[in-house]
C-alpha cells in the first residue's frame, strides 16, 4: 500500500491519497472547520466520469453523456444545412422556370402600364385645371 500526504503551503487543509489492495481512495481535510470529504474507490469514480464524457448510452440510468449530446447538436447541425441547401436549390430552379418568369414579365409590364396610367391621369388632371398646359393648334394648309 502506498499512502501519499499533502499539506498545500500556508494552509491547514489535508490531502490523502492511499492506493491500497482494496482501490484507491482520498481523503480532503479542511483545518479550520475540520470537514472532511473521503472517496473510496477512486477507480470507480474514474470509470463513471469516463461514462459521462464517452458513452452514447445513459449513465447510470440518469442522463445521457456529453458525446451523446454533442452527437445530437451535430445530426442538427447538419439537418439544418441540408435544408439551407434544399432552398437554395429551390430558388435556383424557381428563378429559371419558364412559369415562373412568364410571371414576372407579366408583373413588369403591369408596371409599366401602371405607370403610363399615372402619366395619364396627371396630363388629365392638367388639362382639367388648365394648370400650365399649353395648347397648340396646327393649321392645315
Amino acid at each position: 500500500m502506498s499512502e501519499i500526504h499533502v499539506v498545500p503551503s500556508e494552509s491547514q487543509n489535508t490531502i490523502n491519497v492511499v492506493n491500497g489492495s482494496n482501490g484507491s481512495s482520498i481523503n480532503v481535510v479542511n483545518g479550520n472547520t475540520g470537514s472532511s470529504v473521503h472517496v473510496s474507490n477512486v477507480a470507480d469514480f474514474y470509470t463513471l466520469a469516463k461514462s459521462w464524457a464517452i458513452s452514447d448510452e445513459l449513465v447510470e440510468n440518469l442522463d445521457y453523456s456529453a458525446k451523446y449530446y454533442a452527437g445530437v447538436s451535430q445530426n442538427a447541425s447538419n439537418s439544418a444545412a441540408q435544408s439551407a441547401q434544399m432552398a437554395e436549390n429551390a430558388k435556383d430552379t424557381i428563378l429559371t422556370d419558364a412559369g415562373f418568369i412568364a410571371v414576372k414579365n407579366d408583373l413588369e409590364n403591369i408596371n409599366t402600364v401602371a405607370g403610363d396610367i399615372t402619366n395619364i391621369n396627371v396630363i388629365a388632371e392638367m388639362i382639367i385645371n388648365n394648370n400650365n398646359l399649353l395648347f397648340y393648334e396646327e393649321i392645315e394648309q
